[in-house]
C-alpha cells in the first residue's frame, strides 16, 4: 500500500475500509509501533479504536498482539489474531501488517488457518463444537450470542496460553512470519 495515495482515499467502490477521517489515526499507530520497535498499552489502545483493511474488521475481537519486523528492521508492525466472522463461531484470521516510513508502504496479509489442510485445526474444531447444540428457529439470539461470545473467549484464551509450537497451526503462522521477515 503506498501510504501517500492511501490517506487520499477510499475510493467510493473500495468496500469494507478504514474511512478517510480515520486513516491518520490507524497510520500514527503503525508509525509509533515502528518508532518505539514494541507495542505498548497505547498502541493497543490506540489500535483498538481503528477497524479495516490491514487492521482487522473487527476490533472487539483482536487479541494476541505481537511486534514483528523484517529481517533487515526496515519494515515493522504487528501481528494479530481477528476472531470474529459474519457467522456464529470461531472463524480466525491471522493477520501481518509492516510498515516502512523511508518508503513509505505498508506491506500487509492475512491467514486463514483453516484454508490449505484436509481440516480445520483442531482448536478451532473443538471450540465450535460447543456450537453444535444451536438449533436454529427454537435457540433464541440471546442464548446464540452468549454460546458465540463464549466460544470466541475460549479460544482467545487458547491463543494467550498456548505456546505456539503446540497449536496445531503453529508452525504455518511460522512460516506466514518468516514471508513477511524476508521482506526489505
Amino acid at each position: 500500500i503506498n501510504v501517500e495515495a492511501w490517506l487520499k482515499g477510499p475510493d467510493p467502490d473500495e468496500g469494507y475500509v478504514i474511512t478517510h477521517a480515520d486513516r491518520p489515526a490507524a497510520l500514527r499507530v503503525l508509525q509509533d509501533i515502528f518508532s518505539r520497535q514494541a507495542i505498548t498499552l497505547v498502541d493497543q489502545t490506540a489500535f483498538e479504536k481503528s477497524a479495516g483493511e490491514f487492521l482487522g474488521y473487527a476490533n472487539k475481537y483482536r487479541v494476541a498482539l505481537r511486534y514483528i519486523a523484517s529481517s533487515d528492521n526496515t519494515f515493522r508492525g504487528i501481528t494479530f489474531f481477528n476472531l470474529q466472522g459474519q457467522d456464529v463461531g470461531v472463524g480466525p484470521l491471522y493477520y501481518v501488517t509492516l510498515y516502512n516510513p523511508d518508503s513509505n508502504k505498508i506491506i500487509s496479509g492475512y491467514f486463514d488457518p483453516r484454508t490449505g489442510v484436509s481440516s480445520a485445526p483442531k482448536e478451532i474444531i473443538e471450540v465450535n463444537a460447543s456450537l453444535q447444540k444451536i438449533e436454529w428457529g427454537k435457540t433464541s439470539d440471546e442464548e446464540v450470542e452468549r454460546l458465540d461470545l463464549t466460544a470466541h473467549e475460549q479460544f482467545k484464551k487458547i491463543l494467550e496460553t498456548t505456546p505456539r509450537n503446540q497449536l496445531s497451526f503453529g508452525a504455518s503462522l511460522d512460516a506466514v512470519d518468516s514471508f513477511f521477515r524476508s521482506v526489505h
